[in-house]
């Protein structure tokens, strides 16, 4: 009898020893958008910006809450003063924003640290050729159909520029140390440099 009252007792502790571990952990779990970073290193762009968000969802059919599904996306703008090249003796100043994401998995390895493992075959990107912009010196006078052909051959252009700069960006957020939430605010830090992501409120 003692023996069964010693397992029961054994058993009871680590039961509570786990679920106390897990409350231990933030509440990750949902969207977050970081803050406008201007040091994405683009090759040809004298300046570029992008936003990261970061998407942690649960595994599919879990309860649990110390790991799951993440991806995360960015929105980039980027421009540059062009002159001559597409168009003969024109100087003008181009502006993209593209779009691109990557999917992983997420864990807590420690009360307050996450490591993430993306997976750099679902990276995608794109630059919407109808977002591609021109300064007004060059778009008058222009016929349409150059207008046109002059969007698809930059957008490609800057998608090739764009894609392994942002890549290299993502694939920096493979540990996430010391995470902290408070009022709707998630900072932590990797490689012992500071962020801050805002939790996305989802509309009812």
């Amino acid at each position: 009898m003692k023996h069964l009252k010693l397992i029961l007792a054994s058993g009871l502790t680590i039961a509570v020893a786990t679920l106390t571990s897990c409350d231990r952990h933030a509440d990750v779990v949902g969207s977050w958008t970081g803050m406008p970073e201007r040091s994405l290193a683009v090759a040809g762009a004298i300046d570029a910006t992008s936003t990261i968000s970061l998407d942690l969802a649960q595994q599919p059919a879990s309860n649990a809450k110390d790991n799951g599904l993440l991806t995360i996306s960015a929105v980039i703008d980027a421009n540059q003063p062009v002159t001559g090249g597409d168009i003969e003796n024109a100087a003008y100043e181009v502006s993209v924003a593209a779009s691109a994401s990557m999917t992983g998995s997420w864990t807590f390895i420690d009360d307050d640290d996450i490591a993430v493992s993306l997976d750099p075959a679902t990276f995608t990107i794109n630059v919407d050729p109808d977002g591609v912009t021109f300064a007004e010196d060059i778009v008058s006078g222009m016929q349409e159909p150059q207008l046109d052909s002059l969007s698809a051959v930059t957008a490609t252009r800057w998608q090739n520029a764009i894609g392994p700069a942002i890549k290299t960006e993502f694939l920096k957020y493979g540990k996430l140390d010391d995470i902290k939430i408070k009022n709707g605010i998630m900072t932590f830090e990797i490689n012992d440099r500071d962020y801050t992501f805002r939790r996305n409120i989802v509309a009812q």
